[in-house]
C-alpha cells in the first residue's frame, strides 16, 4: 500500500471513530477541510487550513484525537497545510474528487420546505443545456444546501462523463486565489477556473468584504456565463441581502433562479429519520423517531447528529434503543424555543450587570467581551442553541464570531480561575448546575 493510500486509510479511520462522538455540526465546522500527511520527522500529521482552527481543535478535542489515534495504532500531531502547495495543484486535486458520495438525490428527502430547491437542482443536474444560470440556493446552516450541490456534482459526473466539475467552498476559492497571487500563478488560476463545465461555490457569504477575491470571482462568473458553463452558488441569504458584497455582483447572482430552503418541518424531519433507518438497515419504533423529530431543531445536520448520537450510544453500551434512552441522550440538545432562549438571555444580562443592547453592540472592550463569551457558552453548553440562532439573538452577528466566543470561553475556563468562578456562579444563579 502506497503512502497516499495509507494516509487516506488513516483519515477514513479517524473520521469513522471521531465524527459520531463529536457530532455532525462540530465535525463540519472544525474538521470539514482536513488532511492526513506523513513525514519521517513528525510521523502522521493531521493538517488544518489555518492556525486558528488547529489551535481551537487542539484546545477542545486533543484528548479525543489522541485516544482515537492510539486506538487505530498511530501517534498523531496537529499541523497546518503547507503554504507552498500551489493553488493550481489544489484545484486539480479537488475537481471531480471532492464530492460526498452519500450526498445524492436519492438520499435527499423532499418536503414542502425544500421541494423547489430540490426540483431546481435536479433540473440543473439533468439538463444538457443551461436551464438557468446561476442557480442560487440560500437558507440557514445545516438544512441541505451542500447536499444538493454535491448531488448535482455526483449526478453529472456519472451521467456526463468527461465533464470538468469543480466544487469549492468560498473560503477555498479565496485561499486558492491568494496562493496564486503570492506565487505569481494568477494566469494559471484563471485558466483553470474558467475552463470548468460546472462550478459550484458553497457558503458565498464568506466573501463578504473580500474585495480582491470578489473582483476575481466577478470576472470568472462573467467568463463562465459567456462560455455557457453552469454555475451553482449557495449562501445563507438571498443575493440582494448579502452584506459586504458589491452591488454589481449581487445583481449577477440573481440573474438566474434564486431558491430557498426553509427549516425542516416535523413531517420532513420524520421522513429523514425513516430514510436514515433504511440506509442503516435498522428498525427503530416510530414513537422514538417522532420524539427526535419533535425535540431537535429545523437543522437537518443537528437532526442527523442527534440520531447518530442515540444509535452509537446504544451500540457502545450494548443497549436497545428505547424512548427512555433517547430522552436521556437528547436532554441537553433538544430544541429551545426562541422565546425561552430570549428570556434567558435577558436574565443573564441582568446577572452580569450589562444590557442586551451592549451585548448586541460592536463593543469589544474586555468586560463586554467576557460577558458575551459567558452568554454564548451558556446558550451552547446548556441549551444547545445553534451558532446561527445565537448570532441572530446577539444582534445579527456573523456566526463565526459566535464560534470564536465559545472557543474563547472554553479556553478561559481552563486557564483563568476568575473567569471559571464567574461562569460557575452564573450557572448556579440560573439553576443550570
Amino acid at each position: 500500500m502506497g503512502n497516499s493510500e495509507h494516509q487516506r486509510e488513516v483519515l477514513n479511520s479517524l473520521t469513522e471513530e471521531l465524527k459520531p462522538k463529536l457530532g455532525d455540526e462540530a465535525w463540519r465546522d472544525w474538521f470539514g477541510n482536513i488532511r492526513v500527511d506523513f513525514n519521517e520527522t513528525d510521523g502522521y500529521v493531521l493538517n488544518f487550513p489555518n492556525k486558528f482552527i488547529r489551535d481551537w481543535v487542539s484546545n477542545k478535542y486533543s484528548q479525543q484525537i489522541k485516544l482515537t489515534a492510539e486506538k487505530i495504532g498511530i501517534s498523531l500531531n496537529l499541523g497546518i497545510f503547507e503554504d507552498e502547495i500551489s493553488g493550481i495543484k489544489i484545484i486539480q486535486e479537488t475537481q471531480n474528487s471532492s464530492f460526498n458520495e452519500n450526498f445524492t438525490f436519492e438520499h435527499f428527502v423532499v418536503g414542502k420546505s425544500n421541494e423547489m430547491a430540490y426540483e431546481a437542482a435536479l433540473r440543473v443536474a439533468k439538463s444538457k443545456k443551461i436551464a438557468f444560470n446561476p442557480l442560487f440556493i440560500y437558507g440557514d446552516v445545516g438544512i441541505g444546501k451542500t447536499h444538493l450541490m454535491h448531488s448535482i456534482a455526483n449526478f453529472r459526473q456519472i451521467n456526463f462523463p468527461g465533464s470538468k466539475i469543480l466544487y469549492l467552498s468560498a473560503e477555498q476559492f479565496m485561499n486558492t486565489f491568494i496562493r496564486a497571487l503570492r506565487q505569481k500563478t494568477v494566469l494559471e488560476f484563471k485558466d483553470e477556473f474558467r475552463s470548468v463545465d460546472v462550478l459550484l461555490i458553497d457558503d458565498f457569504q464568506f466573501l463578504a468584504s473580500k474585495d480582491a477575491t470578489q473582483e476575481e470571482f466577478f470576472h470568472t462568473f462573467n467568463a463562465l456565463l459567456e462560455s455557457k458553463k453552469q454555475l451553482v452558488i449557495s449562501a445563507d441569504k438571498p443575493p440582494h441581502s448579502l452584506p459586504g458584497v458589491e452591488a454589481r455582483l449581487k445583481s449577477r447572482l440573481g440573474w438566474g433562479l434564486v431558491v430557498d430552503i426553509h427549516p425542516a418541518t416535523y413531517e420532513l424531519k420524520l421522513g429523514i429519520l425513516h430514510s436514515k433507518t433504511e440506509q442503516m438497515n435498522i428498525k427503530i419504533e416510530n414513537e422514538i423517531l417522532s420524539y427526535i423529530a419533535q425535540n431537535v431543531g429545523g437543522s437537518i445536520r443537528e437532526l442527523e447528529g442527534a440520531f447518530t448520537r442515540v444509535i452509537k450510544y446504544s451500540e457502545w453500551m450494548n443497549l436497545p434503543v428505547t424512548l427512555e434512552l433517547t430522552q436521556k441522550m437528547l436532554q441537553n440538545i433538544s430544541t429551545v424555543k426562541p422565546k425561552q432562549g430570549q428570556e434567558l438571555l435577558e436574565l443573564m444580562c441582568k446577572l452580569l450587570e450589562t444590557t442586551l443592547e451592549e451585548i448586541q453592540s460592536k463593543n469589544r472592550s474586555r468586560p463586554t467581551a467576557r460577558a458575551r463569551q459567558k452568554i454564548v457558552y451558556i446558550l451552547r453548553e446548556h441549551l444547545g442553541i445553534s451558532y446561527v440562532q445565537i448570532a441572530k439573538m446577539l444582534g445579527g452577528k456573523d456566526h463565526s464570531s459566535i464560534i470564536y466566543s465559545e472557543s474563547q470561553a472554553r479556553k478561559l475556563l481552563s486557564e483563568d480561575p476568575e473567569f471559571a468562578l464567574d461562569l460557575t456562579t452564573l450557572e448556579k444563579q440560573l439553576n443550570l448546575n
